[in-house]
């Protein structure tokens, strides 16, 4: 019995010898109102069991809605990639797919034109390098040129990574164009301006042993000065040197031997200036050179290697 059962008991013993009502009477009250609470305590626990069914329910209910909301999403996966901008194909990418010795370059602008360069003196020549007409398009970009009144295009996919390597596809084209290309993956390294692909690039050129550069004719190619965008194109003793990373660096003049192995770049522009390498050793890919202690100018650091990329 509770505090208030307890109290009511004893107030009827004491009251109950006033009363009609014999001991066997008080007694059997006693027990009638310990089954009322035992009733009492039943119906407790039944509501109380009642409501934490009702809680489980509803827990239920909120963990299956929950279940149910955190199934993952279909994703939507576009079409195809985004089209790479101008701003990102912008510069001088050696095309380095095309087999040994073979490193033509694809020379893109901001403005939306590209041309393609192979031998050095494409790119010693003072003619317009524009041939194509570059259009961003979904997953790439299209090429167009007109000649002889026959208008070419290309459809590109192509992607980029941010060390400057571009993988390019050509996936369509018109009836003028030769398609033998169609299909074909070409591999692309920007060389400049500089990027961490083109600042470790080697020649497609086979590496031969080393022997000390005995003529100019030695330097004739395209070479590219190793961990920079700097190019030296050197074609019959006339030499360029272009950085599209740096427009300041440009420079175009003559290039002659003092002795064996000692070359001068003298700059057109500021012939009092030369360039002057005490020594040249080729290994065919490669040429390592050393600058002179009094020379007045330089294309590169003191100690340099120069990377072919084509003759």
């Amino acid at each position: 019995m509770n505090t208030l059962e307890r109290k009511v008991s004893e107030a009827l013993r004491a009251y109950g010898e006033g009363l009609d009502m014999t001991t066997q009477d008080i007694d059997r009250l006693e027990e009638q109102l310990e089954v009322k609470d035992e009733a009492h305590r039943k119906e407790r626990r039944g509501r109380l069991w009642q409501a934490a069914v009702a809680a489980c329910a509803v827990t239920g209910v909120v963990l299956g809605a929950l279940a149910l909301r955190s199934d993952p999403e279909p994703r939507t996966v576009p079409a195809s990639p985004p089209p790479l901008t101008l701003n990102q194909l912008a510069g001088l990418w050696a095309n380095t797919g095309d087999g040994p010795g073979l490193l033509w370059l694809w020379y893109f602008t901001e403005d939306g034109r590209m041309t393609t360069v192979g031998p050095a003196a494409g790119l010693i020549s003072d003619e317009p390098w524009v041939d194509w007409t570059v259009r961003p398009a979904p997953g790439g970009f299209t090429l167009d040129r007109t000649e002889n009144g026959e208008r070419c295009h290309f459809d590109a996919s192509a992607s980029m990574t941010a060390a400057g390597r571009m993988t390019a596809t050509l996936t369509t084209t018109t009836p003028d164009c030769d398609d033998a290309a169609i299909a074909q993956d070409w591999g692309f390294v920007r060389i400049s301006p500089v990027s961490a692909a083109g600042a470790t690039l080697d020649s497609g050129l086979p590496t031969l042993e080393p022997k000390s550069v005995s003529s100019t004719s030695d330097l004739d190619g395209t070479w590219l000065i190793r961990g920079t965008g700097t190019l030296v194109v050197v074609v019959h003793e006339r030499y360029r040197v272009l950085d599209l990373g740096e427009p300041a660096a440009a420079e175009n003049g003559s290039l002659s031997q003092t002795k064996a192995g000692s070359f001068v770049f003298t700059p057109k522009d500021d012939p009092d200036c030369p360039t002057t390498y005490a020594s040249a050793v080729t290994r065919g890919s490669t040429v390592a050179l050393e600058l002179a202690g009094n020379s007045c100018g330089r294309l590169g650091q003191a100690t340099e290697t120069w990377v072919k990329l084509h003759n």
